[in-house]
């Protein structure tokens, strides 16, 4: 790393690894300073990422009117020469702009493939059983069902 060149008299490398490691270091010690010392700058990312929305949606608009301008070109026999290119600009815009803006929303959703318990060979459910109880987990499907259970029990047991 001696190649690297100095910014502000400072190794380069410093700037790129050195810098974030002790932010986020002093951020897992003291959570409440740095929580002060961030919140004006969250709130103009907050408004950036807003703006980023905005952007996104214009995009969005403009591959509309040029998909519209070259159904338009080809009905009147005219050449709307680079539209393919524009819309795939306009496009890789709509992602950029549209992905910081859900990201800060939280919109973005994982999806969790988990198979349901009927699914499993019949020697490994007294494992997953075993696992659920252990660690407190419930599959959200097995939940709405032992609700549903736990329901029809109770009220079963109050007619009686």
């Amino acid at each position: 790393m001696t190649n690297w060149p100095d910014f502000i008299g400072i190794p380069l490398w410093i700037w790129i690894f050195g810098l974030p490691l002790a932010i986020a270091l002093f951020a897992a010690i003291q959570a409440e300073i740095i929580s002060r010392i961030f919140q004006p700058l969250w709130a103009i990312l907050d408004r950036v990422y807003t703006i980023s929305g905005y952007i996104a949606a214009y995009f969005m608009c403009v591959i509309l009117l040029i998909t519209i301008g070259q159904m338009g070109s080809r009905w009147l026999g005219l050449t709307f020469e680079g539209s393919t290119e524009f819309a795939g600009y306009a496009m890789a815009a709509t992602s950029f702009f549209a992905l910081a803006h859900a990201k800060a929303r939280q919109s973005l959703q994982t999806i969790k493939a988990q198979p349901s318990i009927e699914s499993y060979p019949s020697r490994i459910v007294p494992f997953h059983n075993a696992w659920e109880t252990k660690t407190n987990h419930v599959h959200p499907h097995r939940q709405v069902c032992r609700s549903a259970e736990i329901e029809s029990t109770s009220t079963s047991t109050l007619e009686s």
